[in-house]
């Protein structure tokens, strides 16, 4: 399985929907819902070369309001999984949604 395979399969487990990046507009179903993207870095470096590359992800939960038990779920699956993750949140006036973002580094 590749790791993004395996962050959905985590993330969707806790059974809301979610796409990578983005949903095809139309196609949007309805909150909450969660998209996920690797991002740039998580390279460690040592001894004046690359050692490893950890792949960095980024789970945005979407919400129509905060539901405190949704967000710990998904950082309870996240963190159980993965290990430690950062967690933000931002209303999103466009959207009418509350964003919880999760970013962590991605490990077998």
């Amino acid at each position: 399985m590749t790791p993004n395979e395996i962050v959905y399969q985590t993330v969707s487990s806790i059974g809301i929907p979610g796409t990578y990046m983005a949903y095809q507009e139309g196609h949007v179903p309805p909150l909450p819902w969660f998209i996920y993207m690797r991002e740039r870095g998580g390279e460690v470096y040592a001894d004046d070369s690359n050692y490893a590359e950890l792949p960095r992800y980024r789970v945005e939960l979407y919400m129509a309001e905060r539901d405190s038990e949704l967000i710990e779920s998904f950082g309870n699956v996240i963190k159980g999984r993965f290990g430690p993750c950062s967690t933000t949140e931002s209303w999103l006036l466009s959207e009418h949604a509350l964003m919880v973002a999760f970013e962590f580094t991605f490990t077998k």
